[in-house]
């Protein structure tokens, strides 16, 4: 019976005992509980916990802002990329897609139908002009729908950004609607309010800019400052970068922005942050290489206008020169000529071409049979009047009543000219020293040796009046 009671006691302890190991088991953690930030399922409404966030195109601060969130607002969370929220685009946001692929009629309505296939839309910004919108949202096909906000730009639309376009922010500032404040640093719990406090030196605060927020305080301990100070200096400077990238090409200036990237890389104290300011230093270098690109072409724009500005000049006056010489029924020197008409005619002049070859003869009348004309002579002049046939000359007869001074035309030389000019002998003094010896060794020929034994040489036809016989 002892025993037997014995037995039953053992079997009690052993049952108390596992009971309690089990009570004590300690329970593990969910991931999403670790920094003391409960997620909930996607998609989940959140709430924006600071003014002044930045709305971004993509996940990241390097890239462009497509609005701004203040405390309060409402987002729509429907996915995550490491501290970066996929959002719903809120309000007033929008998107950008090319006019050439969308047939509308605004008068009549602010639905647009895409005419092509695989269309792209661009995440809009009201800092950045659509040609610098590059981050792609959505591909839209033919016959798809677009809602047309505005029409201002010259080859894009301002659209309602379509189903399945989305938009991002940084997660430490949301909270699911509903719960506590999430951007609370895990590595800062609270405090025992009735706890007593701790001997020593208060615990440092520094104040870092977030490219997120206009201003966000961050409580660090004195350990763990240094390194975060760094990357906080890189993200500023991130956002500079983003700022000069939002404006036109020829004001972008990253002068300080390298200075101060190139004084970050050198820091190895923080290797992240040196290595971050290494791959920004690259992209500047690109950027100024755009901009070095953009001053170039301006460059080009500005002399090709100022050479189509004296191409156009110069057409234009020789446009007004040839309208005024329509005025003139004859244009060329005027020279004096012994050849007079009737007893009461004034005094004839020659007409002639380039080449002193009279082509008329020019009489003047009215007013201007006064004189005064020989101040003209060998001077290239045009004529105001009439043409009369003269039949005994076979030329014509010009009755002028004004004659101007004219610019004569530019002389072109005429290719039996240019020909004979290659024919022309090369002058002794621009040959070889070989080839003047060879010349002085040739004999000179003479007129006997020239002429052909038993030749007889006939005399010249004399003109009338040389010899007074024809």
């Amino acid at each position: 019976m002892r025993s037997h009671a014995v037995f039953c006691l053992l079997i009690c302890l052993t049952v108390l005992v596992f009971t309690g190991l089990v009570s004590a088991k300690v329970s593990v953690p969910k991931a999403s509980d670790v920094n003391g930030i409960v997620h909930p399922p996607f998609p989940y409404m959140a709430e924006i916990t600071s003014d002044n966030v930045y709305i971004r195109s993509g996940p990241g601060t390097n890239y462009y802002s497509c609005g701004k969130l203040n405390m309060k607002d409402k987002v729509k969370i429907v996915g995550s990329q490491f501290s970066w929220s996929r959002i719903v685009p809120p309000k007033g946001s929008f998107s950008w897609i090319s006019k050439q692929y969308v047939s509308a009629d605004l008068g009549k309505s602010s639905v647009g139908v895409v005419d092509g296939d695989e269309v792209h839309v661009y995440a809009g910004s009201e800092d950045v002009k659509p040609i610098h919108s590059t981050v792609l949202q959505v591909q839209l096909n033919s016959s798809d729908k677009v809602e047309i906000l505005d029409a201002k730009e010259t080859d894009y639309y301002k659209i309602v950004p379509p189903d399945g376009v989305y938009l991002w922010i940084s997660t430490p500032y949301t909270k699911p609607a509903g719960m506590p404040d999430q951007t609370k640093p895990a590595d800062m719990p609270d405090r025992d309010k009735h706890a007593a406090p701790v001997a020593g030196p208060k615990a440092a605060v520094k104040v870092v800019s977030d490219s997120n927020s206009a201003a966000a305080a961050v409580p660090q301990s004195p350990v763990s400052s240094a390194g975060t100070g760094n990357l906080g200096i890189y993200r500023e400077l991130e956002q500079q970068i983003s700022l000069e990238q939002a404006k036109p090409p020829m004001e972008q200036d990253y002068t300080q922005i390298k200075k101060s990237l190139a004084e970050l890389a050198g820091d190895k104290t923080d290797p992240k942050a040196a290595r971050y300011a290494e791959l920004s230093l690259a992209r500047v270098a690109r950027f100024e290489l755009v901009v070095s690109v953009s001053k170039e072409l301006q460059l080009q724009d500005e002399q090709l206008r100022q050479i189509k500005e004296r191409v156009d000049k110069a057409r234009d006056e020789k446009l007004t020169q040839v309208a005024n010489l329509d005025k003139y029924v004859i244009m060329g020197q005027l020279r004096s000529s012994d050849v007079y008409g009737s007893e009461t005619e004034s005094k004839r002049y020659r007409i002639a071409d380039g080449s002193d070859k009279t082509i008329g003869y020019a009489i003047p009348v009215g007013k201007a049979a006064a004189g005064g004309w020989d101040k003209l002579l060998d001077k290239y002049v045009g004529l105001v009047g009439t043409l009369e046939p003269d039949s005994q000359t076979a030329l014509v007869i010009v009755k002028f009543t004004e004659a101007d001074e004219i610019a004569p035309p530019q002389k072109q030389q005429e290719p039996q000219q240019e020909a004979e000019q290659k024919k022309q002998p090369v002058p002794t003094e621009q040959l070889e020293p070989q080839q003047k010896t060879e010349q002085k060794e040739q004999p000179e020929k003479t007129e006997q040796q020239e002429q052909p034994k038993n030749t007889v040489q006939k005399e010249p036809l004399m003109e009338d009046g040389e010899n007074g016989e024809k």
